[in-house]
């Protein structure tokens, strides 16, 4: 029953709808949060990704916990940062484009090194299962990765 109910994205919508809306609160006010979230709720675009449950479906969930750890975490932030972001580019590689944003802050805004340490770490434990099934599988991962760059008409997408 678990698992099929983390199959549902329904479940995912409900946990997006929540935190968006304690975080734009926090950010701005209760209208503001009600306003975005009704346009968001009768959108045709998301309600047609919004159905089926992938990827990609994630990604808002992950920019906004994002943005509740900046909000409201001070001493593990930047670890928590990074972990975020290291199971959002697990997901869907586009919040890799969030690197920059991050680090900005991160330096510009906390100017404390050790965060450096401590967001590379946090980026680097989500990705220890796929490290360690490329370890035990000749760095199949790897190879496709950089096949795809170096020669992407010989990639086997499907």
């Amino acid at each position: 029953i678990i698992l099929e109910l983390l199959s549902k994205p329904e479940l995912y919508n409900l946990i997006f709808f929540i935190t968006t809306y304690l975080v734009l609160k926090k950010l701005f006010n209760v209208q503001l949060a009600i306003i975005f979230l009704l346009i968001w709720s009768v959108s045709p675009n998301i309600i047609t990704i919004d159905i089926i449950s992938w990827n990609p479906l994630l990604v808002p969930l992950i920019v906004i916990l994002m943005w509740l750890v900046v909000l409201t975490v001070n001493r593990w932030q930047a670890f928590l940062l990074g972990i975020l972001a290291g199971i959002g580019i697990n997901i869907h590689f586009q919040l890799f484009l969030m690197m920059p944003f991050l680090l900005g802050y991160l330096f510009f805004y906390k100017k404390r090194l050790n965060n450096l340490f401590s967001f590379i770490s946090g980026i680097i434990i989500p990705f220890i299962p796929l490290i360690i099934f490329d370890l035990r599988h000749q760095f199949l991962n790897l190879h496709q990765f950089i096949k795809m760059f170096l020669n992407p008409s010989k990639v086997k997408m499907f």
